[in-house]
């Protein structure tokens, strides 16, 4: 589903310009980071995090969840779970984007 997120993202020019993909593979390290993108074909850049850094960071470590940033570091989304849709995700991803 992220992959398809990704997809939709970039095809739209202003989101693309605005909005970058990163994967934290929280508790894995190199090698299973690797693995999992390449078994999942991911298409953005996957960072190993074998101490859950992000989430200690955040005080926040259910997994998987998806965080949408601003460049402060503010959170504007945060999404528990895997989605269901990834068209629903690109509404919130633009109305929090503006």
């Amino acid at each position: 589903m992220l992959n398809k997120l990704f997809d939709l993202v970039q095809q739209d020019a202003a989101l693309k310009a605005k909005v970058k993909f990163l994967a934290m593979g929280q508790g894995n390290d190199e090698n299973a980071v690797k693995m999992w993108k390449m078994f999942q074909k991911i298409q953005f850049p996957q960072i190993a995090d074998p101490k859950s850094t992000f989430g200690d960071a955040l005080n926040f470590h259910p997994y998987p969840v998806s965080v949408l940033l601003d460049k402060s570091g503010k959170i504007l989304i945060v999404h528990i779970g895997t989605f269901e849709s990834a068209e629903e995700v690109l509404k919130e991803i633009k109305a929090a984007a503006k």
